[in-house]
């Protein structure tokens, strides 16, 4: 327990810095807002729970709804600009799949 503590508290510091060690910043500020969104949602649920009123229900999941819609578009469209972007100066992209090369074919070339 003592030790997943310590992993935990390691890399929420090593987060912090600007070093690859950690956790992504972005990955960190998506969950505590997460965390912060889901406390607001039970405040109000508990709240429409005491004066049974849950008119605003389907604005509220309209909200959350488009605004995870949003969130992914916008890290899809970022995602596509940068593959746009470096497919832009006219490159041809090379794979080698065969990562070992034969040592047969080399001494019939020399």
């Amino acid at each position: 327990m003592k030790a997943i503590f310590k992993f935990i508290i390691d890399n929420l510091l090593n987060s912090l810095s600007t070093n690859e060690l950690g956790w992504s910043a972005r990955k960190l500020t998506a969950f505590v807002i997460m965390i912060l969104v889901i406390i607001a949602h039970i405040k109000w649920i508990m709240s429409c729970y005491k004066t049974s009123d849950f008119s605003l229900l389907p604005e509220i999941l309209i909200i959350d709804f488009s605004t995870i819609l949003t969130l992914l578009g916008l890290t899809t469209w970022e995602r596509l600009k940068i593959f746009k972007g470096k497919n832009s100066s006219n490159e041809t992209i090379d794979i080698n799949i065969n990562t070992k090369e034969d040592k047969s074919d080399k001494k019939e070339g020399n």
